[in-house]
């Protein structure tokens, strides 16, 4: 997936390394350190906005709420050390 501030690069796994234009990535960093991300691909209709409801339910720290970027519907939270971990549709 290519977009003019993001690119994706899929990995073995399911997983996908994100890399974003340092000026446009959102939410935007809060330190060095968490410029980084774990990409987490869901699919099926409103696949996105359910996972984030469950995470959010379970009070995962959320850094970016559920919103729509170049790529679709996505959403960030943080793990207990404070990596980011996106959830957003495979790629079309």
């Amino acid at each position: 997936m290519e977009a003019p501030n993001f690119v994706a690069f899929p990995l073995d796994g399911g997983f996908t390394l994100g890399l974003w234009r340092r000026s446009k990535v959102e939410p935007q960093p809060s330190a060095i350190g968490n410029r980084g991300e774990v990409a987490f691909m869901v699919a099926g209709e409103n696949a996105v906005a359910k996972q984030y409801e469950d995470w959010r339910q379970r009070g995962l720290p959320i850094a970016q709420e559920l919103t729509e970027l170049d790529f679709g519907p996505t959403f960030v939270v943080l793990d207990p050390d404070g990596h980011r971990l996106r959830v957003c549709e495979p790629d079309k």
